[in-house]
């Protein structure tokens, strides 16, 4: 079987998530083209705080950013679509792609969102879930991987890497804070949800296929 593995990941880990996924497809025999949704103006990493706080209306707004072309393959049997949330409301990377033409050559194929954040979601994926819905794609099941340390505790090592691209816990302050990001247990459950996707979605290949090298 061949898969579209389709994402935005600006600090990794939504990117890691879906490598994740795949590990266990291609053991079973499953192929993936890789494709990463790319800004035009890319957003900073690490963030200046004035830009960090003035992305907030335009991840509400909705509308996206302008992001480059993106040639999909020519064929493909199922989606992996790697998304997050920014201030509650999906990444306008996220929404650009979801409010292009591109996102109709979705319409009829199986697509699994797998979201990575830091701990509210829902308000988020329904906006996804909505805009992959009104493009025709059929969504199966979906994973959620969230940060591993609580709310409150989420929101100062999120904003420390955000702000500073490190994470607080290696700080000699931080220490008694959790590391920053999605824990050893989350990719584990990622490995599992490729491990039932191969179970659920025929290969229709040999066992031994090869991953399609990806960017980003």
């Amino acid at each position: 079987m061949h898969w579209l593995a389709l994402y935005y990941s600006q600090t990794g880990q939504t990117r890691r998530a879906l490598e994740e996924i795949a590990t266990p497809l291609v053991e079973a025999g499953h192929t993936l083209d890789w494709r990463a949704i790319e800004p035009v103006e890319p957003y900073p990493f690490p963030w200046p705080q004035r830009r960090f706080w003035g992305v907030a209306g335009e991840c509400h707004r909705g509308e996206g950013c302008a992001i480059r072309p993106l040639e999909l393959p020519a064929t493909f049997d199922a989606v992996l679509f790697g998304a997050q949330p920014w201030f509650l409301a999906p990444s306008p990377p996220v929404m650009g792609f979801l409010n292009s033409p591109g996102a109709e050559q979705l319409r009829g194929r199986p697509v699994y969102p797998v979201i990575t954040c830091r701990a509210a979601w829902r308000r988020s994926y329904q906006i996804v879930r909505a805009a992959l819905l009104a493009h025709g794609a059929i969504l199966p099941a979906r994973l959620i991987l969230k940060d591993r340390a609580p709310t409150p505790l989420n929101i100062i090592t999120t904003v420390y890497h955000l702000w500073w691209g490190g994470d607080l816990h290696d700080q000699t302050l931080g220490r008694p804070l959790p590391p920053f990001g999605i824990s050893p247990r989350g990719w584990r459950r990622a490995r599992r949800f490729g491990l039932l996707l191969a179970t659920r979605e025929p290969a229709g290949g040999r066992a031994g296929s090869t991953v399609v090298p990806h960017k980003g």
